[in-house]
């Protein structure tokens, strides 16, 4: 039995998935019985898998929800032991204010913020998920517009809520991937990740 597509999959199958990011034989294995995203992700969870999971989750979804999970996955962590960076909150606190207003210039901010941070941290990731999103990835000042690849938002997020769930103590850093996948699934399907039956906060 096969679940419906969830409100937010923007790649309803695996298969398109694999258009963007490449996968191991057992990743493609799991696809082939679990053709549907949310079934085959759901799989890569049963397996163990869940690095992947998100990795595929982050590119599957529309990239407001993809990028509200890594701001909820920032928030829910810090009471499972990741390590949360002061030096960030500016970051993460521009990459909240996007998701209520996805305006250019925040958008455009998101660069400098992530820049400031050496693109190192999951702050950073998820700032750059944001200039991303959309609109040009040259300057104002050339005149010229330069289109991020669709699915380069959602390879960032990826990478941020990977950070967040390696930081803090490693005996750990499965069961914070655990919590973030199943984030990014309440998500997906409506919610907002931070309260399980809560509706979606956008």
């Amino acid at each position: 039995m096969t679940s419906q597509k969830p409100a937010y999959v923007m790649l309803e199958y695996a298969k398109q998935l694999f258009d963007v990011i490449k996968p191991e034989d057992e990743v493609r294995a799991a696809a082939a019985s679990h053709p549907l995203t949310i079934d085959f992700i759901n799989r890569l969870v049963e397996d163990g898998a869940v690095v992947d999971a998100i990795r595929y989750l982050a590119v599957a979804i529309t990239k407001r929800q993809a990028i509200w999970w890594s701001v909820a996955t920032h928030t829910k962590l810090k009471d499972l032991g990741a390590s949360i960076n002061p030096q960030e909150d500016a970051a993460w606190s521009l990459v909240r204010e996007w998701v209520y207003s996805p305006t250019e210039e925040i958008r455009t901010k998101a660069l400098k913020t992530a820049e400031d941070l050496e693109f190192q941290t999951p702050g950073a990731y998820a700032a750059l998920a944001v200039f991303w999103s959309g609109g040009s990835m040259l300057p104002p000042e050339t005149g010229e517009m330069l289109l991020p690849p669709p699915q380069l938002s959602g390879t960032a997020v990826g990478a941020s809520i990977l950070l967040i769930c390696a930081s803090g103590k490693p005996n750990e850093t499965i069961r914070r991937q655990n919590e973030a996948i199943a984030i990014g699934l309440d998500i997906a399907r409506g919610g907002n990740g931070l309260e399980r039956n809560g509706g979606a906060e956008k």
